[in-house]
């Protein structure tokens, strides 16, 4: 007699992060319900990543290790890990998403996930996943507001987002042009326009640290120059425009993108400079829809010598959707 048991799949992108790869690996051979096959994907291939997948296999786990040749980000690797989990897997079993700095601590999350998963099943025919937070999205304001429990727009990728195989299937891809940022919330809005829904089961007994607890916050004063405000920054004004509200969308482009660091050029004037360069290049690529990997995450020059996006200059030819 066939096993109808649903299987549970999981996918991990890493990229230059080897120790937070071992330690999430080994939390994952821990859980009380483990993963019947775990896919790895190395945007930056280190040999002792592969050494901690052999320590992991050796507990009787399957996985399978997928290194890139080049950094598809989160959102490509997340992608080409889900393509492979279609051609094997079937439409009831389960896809769990991991962040390779974030892994699930308590042995009983995915069981958790898993039970409420399936007991929400029968009254949610069309359940497209759960997780543990999520959001729904403001569209009036350009807004994300975290929900606790119940129908969200998006679910977090960093709590572990259990997916549908049925509805990975019957939905558009997961949208590996993000490269990074926001690549939930247009995956979200992909598969609830595929007529599936996404619920929050955040049980207190999980006891989350608070870095599972995190708010989108933007304060007055700019931080540090990173390459992911770059990206969280087109990739969001990419959704509102896209998804039918560009004068949302332009709100963002000038008031988060351009009034804050122009607000700050008296007290931080070199740094403000630099945000208002960068997301200048944010606003006209989302609004161009000009995806893919435009910025580079090492923030120095990349391998074939090329500058990054800081200083000007382009890296990397990019995907044009309208």
């Amino acid at each position: 007699m066939p096993d109808t048991h649903p299987r549970l799949y999981g996918v991990l992108t890493t990229f230059k992060r080897p120790v937070d790869l071992e330690r999430s690996l080994q939390f994952l051979g821990g859980q009380r319900r483990v993963l019947d096959r775990l896919i790895v994907v190395d945007n930056d291939p280190l040999p002792e990543n592969q050494v901690a997948l052999r320590s992991y296999c050796a507990l009787g786990l399957a996985a399978e290790y997928l290194p890139m040749k080049e950094n598809l980000g989160p959102a490509g690797g997340i992608a080409l890990a889900m393509k492979r989990i279609l051609t094997r897997a079937n439409d009831r079993d389960w896809v769990v998403l991991f962040d390779d700095d974030e892994p699930p601590t308590s042995p009983l999350i995915l069981s958790t996930l898993i039970e409420s998963a399936d007991a929400m099943r029968p009254r949610e025919p069309r359940l497209g996943g759960v997780g543990l937070v999520g959001a729904r999205i403001d569209w009036r304001r350009g807004r994300l507001q975290k929900v606790s429990k119940g129908p969200v727009d998006y679910l977090w990728s960093n709590t572990y987002p259990l997916y549908s195989v049925g509805a990975l299937r019957q939905a558009a891809d997961y949208p590996r042009e993000m490269f990074f940022g926001f690549e939930e919330l247009e995956f979200g809005l992909r598969l609830s326009e595929a007529g599936f829904a996404l619920h929050v089961v955040n049980p207190t007994s999980l006891r989350l640290s608070a870095a599972h607890d995190r708010r989108r916050q933007y304060p007055f004063l700019v931080g540090p120059l990173d390459w992911r405000r770059y990206y969280s920054l087109r990739n969001f004004i990419y959704i509102l425009r896209s998804h039918g509200h560009p004068v949302v969308a332009t709100r963002i482009s000038l008031i988060r993108g351009i009034g804050k660091p122009l607000a700050n050029l008296l007290l931080r004037p070199g740094l403000a400079l630099r945000h208002l360069r960068m997301n200048a290049l944010a606003i006209r690529d989302g609004w161009l829809g000009r995806l893919g990997r435009t910025v580079d995450p090492d923030g120095g020059r990349r391998r074939d010598g090329r500058v990054p996006v800081f200083s000007g200059v382009s890296t990397r030819s990019v995907t044009e959707r309208g």
